[in-house]
């Protein structure tokens, strides 16, 4: 199990998931890559599950990537890739006799058609949650009537208190950046991991990822770490006729490492710039205490991938917020 935490705004969109994996109640990874960026000849989204995850062989990451790489290279259109896993997961579940393991995948971002864009947030899953049942696998809009400002959770949701989704929910309404949104969302996170409901099935590592409304800018997504590690997988990347990269890999001698940086002080990427205005307005304090270095790492690894269009996609690992 796992959680996944959806904001959807008319300008932008972020998509959380922890990275745990349990079985039995038992701890069996911290470290499972469960989100994925797809960028469509008509849509930008990040999409993430919860449920199923690993069973013998079976990867459900590994499965979904490799789907949704094949599926865009026949047809790259969002509806056409969607009804294609949506199809393949009956029946690769039915033929492991998997069938009856409830899984879904959250989808959200945006569709970008002539001259026209729009919010997307729908779930692919065989889970009923009015009946507690596994059923046959649905596409399900989650678009509740209003401004197209709004909140959504899935998995081990019992975690977060209503105090939380309502403030979650209230920023979702006003205009705050975007680093503030990421921000309070893992702090969320990392918070209800902590609580009696979670069951120990949350992880307080995470993955988050920002799309933004318009179509020529980056895709940003960052690995939050309680702690700091030698080395992390990413999410995977599927942009459909062009690239597709499983799990991007980073590794700690990959970042840069330094003493720290004060605000005022030059910023350590060399654009002559002050810190504060720099890489720390870009993506706050990034600082991760790391015993290999003996020093704090000011920052980080960094993954460009090109897109068909003019808009690209970097993959970032930070400390964590806690």
């Amino acid at each position: 199990m796992t959680l996944l935490l959806a904001m959807v705004r008319p300008d932008y969109v972020v998509l959380l998931a922890d990275r745990r994996i349990t079985s039995g109640g038992e701890l069996v990874s911290d470290a499972q890559t469960k989100l994925t960026i797809l960028c469509c000849t008509d849509a930008r989204v990040a999409l993430a599950f919860t449920g199923l995850a690993k069973a013998g062989s079976f990867d459900v990451h590994s499965f979904i990537v490799d789907v949704i790489s094949d599926a865009g290279a026949t047809d790259g259109r969002f509806e056409a890739v969607v009804a294609r896993l949506q199809e393949a997961l009956r029946l690769e579940l039915r033929r492991r006799s998997l069938d009856r393991h409830a899984l879904t995948i959250l989808m959200t971002g945006y569709f970008h058609g002539n001259a026209s864009t729009r919010t997307i947030c729908v779930e692919l899953s065989n889970w009923d949650a009015g009946t507690e049942s596994v059923i046959d696998f649905q596409l399900r809009c989650r678009h509740p009537a209003g401004t197209g400002r709004f909140v959504h959770l899935n998995g081990m949701t019992c975690a977060v208190s209503d105090a939380a989704i309502k403030e979650l929910e209230l920023m979702a309404t006003r205009p705050i950046d975007r680093r503030h949104v990421v921000r309070k969302a893992v702090q969320i996170l990392q918070r209800s991991a902590e609580r009696r409901e979670a069951a120990r099935a949350i992880g307080h590592n995470c993955n988050t990822a920002i799309i933004e409304a318009s179509v020529d800018t980056s895709i940003t997504c960052t690995y939050h770490l309680r702690q700091a590690e030698s080395e992390v997988h990413g999410p995977a990347v599927v942009i459909v006729g062009a690239l597709t990269q499983s799990s991007v890999m980073m590794r700690g001698d990959q970042m840069l490492a330094g003493p720290e940086i004060r605000k005022r002080e030059p910023c350590w990427c060399g654009s002559g710039l002050r810190f504060k205005g720099c890489h720390y307005r870009k993506f706050g304090s990034t600082y991760v205490n790391a015993q290999a270095f003996r020093k704090p790492l000011t920052w980080m690894c960094r993954f460009t991938v090109p897109d068909a269009r003019p808009a690209g996609s970097f993959f970032c690992v930070a400390g964590g917020f806690a």
